[in-house]
């Protein structure tokens, strides 16, 4: 869906499989899947075949729709664009200033330099070229130039592994939760064409108790312990803990530092007691109603036994 779904067929390529699949997109498949299987056999000498247009040079375009007021009054109007009309959108390469949209009049798209590209922003005429190709503004009326992204550089970049590191755990403090409003706007600004960024089609609703949590985390662990925890100096840590307003900045810092994720805590293992343990490690929390004989009597207990266990193992 994000080659085949989005970016139009290449021109010497336009058929689908029995299975309604692009011919175009089972090619870039079959290449990563021979590719993957070369280097299991020798990871020296494994390298991607070229794929069947590569020497086309054809760009990445995508086909949308104008479906919606909106969407007609986002695009210039030297574009002759009309209600129900379809148009074309060249991928500019690596986000550049100006993107080129040309009407769609159909077919294999084999002339995609003979259309009338006009740029989105400013409506001008501009000359779209590949990448590596000479800019030509002699063109009648185009005011300057635009290079497009090819198709099968985007083939590659869609077969590449994400840089990011992998998560391996997400937890949850539920006073950190934000809600965020309904996908749809994104996934219709998208389709559509719609400029800008797609966050600006959510609605955003701020409504995490950022500053409770700190609180909550403030109170139970003292103001000393938050002060070395976090960094903060310990008048702004005393307030936090005292419940009283600090500043947006201590609060991000805060937050930051505390990696308040987790709103999920083991229980004090004293007995009879089920308040949260909110120190890394500890096994018996803050509370002032304990006895302290009683507590100190139940912590030899445990380490008495965490060292026969120890010893056994």
């Amino acid at each position: 869906a994000n080659l085949g779904g989005q970016f139009v067929e290449p021109s010497t390529m336009p058929e689908r499989g029995d299975d309604g699949h692009y011919e175009w997109v089972r090619a870039v498949a079959l290449r990563e899947t021979r590719y993957a299987l070369a280097k299991l056999a020798d990871p020296k000498r494994a390298g991607r075949r070229a794929l069947p247009w590569a020497d086309e040079d054809f760009p990445s375009l995508r086909r949308l729709p104008v479906t919606t007021p909106q969407t007609l009054a986002a695009l210039p109007s030297s574009l002759g664009a009309r209600p129900g009309s379809r148009y074309l959108a060249a991928t500019p390469y690596y986000k550049q200033a100006h993107e080129a949209i040309a009407l769609d009049w159909g077919g294999d798209l084999s002339g995609w330099r003979q259309l009338r590209w006009v740029d989105r922003a400013s409506g001008d005429r501009a000359a779209v070229v590949l990448v590596g190709e000479p800019i030509f503004l002699g063109a009648p009326g185009s005011d300057h130039g635009m290079e497009a992204e090819r198709l099968s550089d985007r083939a590659s970049d869609w077969a590449k592994p994400p840089q990011q590191t992998p998560i391996t755990g997400v937890t949850l403090d539920p006073l950190l939760v934000q809600h965020v409003g309904r996908v749809s706007g994104v996934l219709d600004a998208a389709d559509f064409g719609l400029p800008g960024g797609l966050a600006a089609h959510r609605q955003q609703y701020d409504d995490a108790q950022r500053l409770a949590a700190v609180h909550k985390w403030a109170g139970a662990m003292g103001a000393r312990a938050f002060h070395r925890t976090t960094g903060l100096p310990l008048q702004v840590a005393a307030r936090a803990a005292a419940g009283q307003p600090i500043s947006e900045r201590n609060l991000a810092k805060a937050i930051k530092a505390l990696r308040i994720d987790d709103g999920t805590f083991p229980t004090c293992a004293l007995d009879d007691c089920q308040h949260p343990v909110y120190r890394g490690g500890a096994r018996f929390c803050a509370c002032r109603d304990h006895s302290s004989h009683q507590l100190v009597a139940q912590m030899r207990r445990f380490r008495a036994k965490r060292k026969l266990a120890k010893a056994a193992f």
